[in-house]
């Protein structure tokens, strides 16, 4: 899978944009030798770019980010997919409380 963006992250709809994509997280100088990301309250900043097993810059491997919300209620995230490879789209799996979501991208 590969994010070419990704848009803020938001916890409720009362209180937007706790988690940023930064621009500084991204490219091979940043992803190539990390496996995954944890955001968290304390560590707010997200990756603006998610690369996958195509971007052979990245290692040719997915990757993860894991989110950690600072609340314990119900809990909404957005994330936008701003580009892709044609060829082999992206799936997106969540875990929440145990529980697997798998979407897959079909254009």
């Amino acid at each position: 899978m590969s994010f070419a963006a990704m848009v803020d992250v938001v916890y409720s709809r009362s209180h937007p944009a706790v988690y940023q994509a930064d621009a500084s997280m991204q490219g091979p100088d940043f992803w190539l030798g990390r496996k995954s990301v944890n955001v968290t309250d304390a560590e707010w900043k997200a990756p603006i770019q998610l690369p996958g097993p195509a971007d052979t810059w990245a290692g040719g491997e997915s990757k993860e980010i894991h989110l950690f919300p600072p609340l314990e209620r119900s809990v909404e995230y957005t994330i936008e997919i701003m580009d892709s490879h044609r060829t082999i789209p992206p799936s997106l799996e969540i875990i929440s409380n145990g529980r697997v979501i798998v979407w897959r991208y079909c254009g």
